[in-house]
């Protein structure tokens, strides 16, 4: 809400200030209840759904861990686009403010977590054929290591996504549909 902002001197007298009202605007401040995804490449370009409450306004910012602070995208009071900026590889939480400054930037550190890991590409395949009927098991091998907690999934053609099993740092085994 908006309230008259007057002052006044210690035996309560008002002091006029050159006949301008000054109004103050009382906000509450936005409240991030999810992200989705969670996880996006290091050097940046994800787009993050950010959920919450009181996400409305004409300036509002994201800011993930110490990183840049970037504009949001309203799409209603309770949904948010923000883009991820390039970050280290590591887990951020990400907050939400109606100013850019990193003084109005929530000092809550127990809202959701952000996830920048390193870009993985598939680097081998094996076997590179098998028959129609499906139902062969196929080796990905990838460029960086992989924690076998994430969950991955593959897509042959257009079926999918198929669910991969995976160990830390060995790739992926998936079934071919």
């Amino acid at each position: 809400g908006f309230a008259a902002l007057a002052l006044a001197t210690a035996d309560a007298e008002v002091v006029s200030v050159s006949n301008t009202v000054l109004v103050v605007e009382y906000a509450v401040p936005p409240v991030v209840t999810d992200l989705a995804p969670r996880v996006g490449i290091a050097h940046g370009v994800s787009v993050v759904k950010v959920t919450g409450r009181h996400l409305s306004g004409d300036d509002l910012f994201c800011r993930l861990g110490h990183g840049g602070v970037v504009a949001a995208h309203p799409v209603s009071s309770a949904l948010v686009k923000c883009e991820a900026p390039a970050h280290e590889p590591g887990l951020v939480v990400l907050e939400v403010s109606a100013t850019e400054h990193a003084s109005q930037f929530a000092r809550d550190n127990g809202g959701p977590v952000f996830e920048y890991v390193v870009e993985t590409a598939i680097t081998g395949l094996f076997p590179t054929h098998g028959p129609q009927t499906g139902g062969t098991i196929v080796k990905i091998t990838l460029s960086a290591s992989t924690d076998a907690a994430v969950a991955m999934t593959c897509r042959f053609g257009t079926v999918g996504p198929l669910v991969s099993r995976g160990a830390p740092g060995s790739g992926v085994d998936d079934d071919v549909p």
